[in-house]
């Protein structure tokens, strides 16, 4: 895989299985506390991906894949980004997820907690692109991949004009942090999760028009 070549491109719904394994290794811990544990976690992103819409759905992703193998459907990666605010199909059919997958108990718990994820997970300002849900397959990572997803986002930041790209990465996911790091990005706030004690960094990078 060395010496392979990438193109990122949309993901789509018949790649929803690929892309919940990589939404919930972007942030395992946080992920399975709000979905009700791993397994239940994994089959709502399943679910959530494979819609037309919403913040899980692979029409808000794009993919890495391998640009030299066409009989491979392999995503290796995947990102998706969003900004303020988002359209109204976007809210209601991340809503419609929810509801259509979980029941009351559920959706109470996801209740009780929106107010510490807002306070913890601030949306963008409207000149900010926000990043998220990057991952890299075990087998893939140190290839550039992710590099290459943030250069990605990057471009798109610049194209809509915006002057910043932003996101949230755990303080002890040491490896994602020097690689955000390491892309030009810093630290311009510390937030706390409490409901799973995690340290949450929000990271900037400025963007030049």
């Amino acid at each position: 895989m060395a010496d392979c070549d990438f193109i990122i491109q949309p993901c789509k719904p018949a790649e929803a299985e690929q892309l919940a394994a990589l939404v919930f290794q972007s942030e395992p811990i946080l992920l399975s506390y709000l979905f009700g544990g791993e397994e239940q976690c994994l089959s709502f992103l399943r679910y959530a991906c494979a819609r037309a819409d919403g913040q899980f759905s692979a029409s808000r992703h794009w993919g890495v894949s391998d640009a030299n193998n066409h009989e491979s459907d392999v995503l290796l990666g995947a990102c998706t980004t969003w900004y303020s605010p988002m359209s109204d199909v976007f809210q209601y059919q991340t809503l419609e997820a929810l509801k259509g997958f979980f029941d009351v108990k559920q959706l109470g718990h996801l209740l009780i907690n929106r107010e510490a994820l807002d306070l913890c997970f601030t949306s963008p300002t409207k000149d900010q692109l926000c990043l998220g849900h990057l991952a890299i397959i075990p087998s893939a990572r140190n290839l550039g991949l992710a590099t290459s997803l943030i250069a990605f986002a990057k471009r798109k930041a610049q194209k809509m004009k915006k002057l910043a790209l932003v996101l949230d990465v755990e303080k002890g996911n040491t490896a994602a942090l020097n690689c955000y790091l390491n892309a030009g990005f810093n630290v311009v706030k510390e937030n706390h999760f409490l409901p799973t004690e995690q340290c949450f960094l929000r990271l900037e990078l400025p963007i030049q028009a």
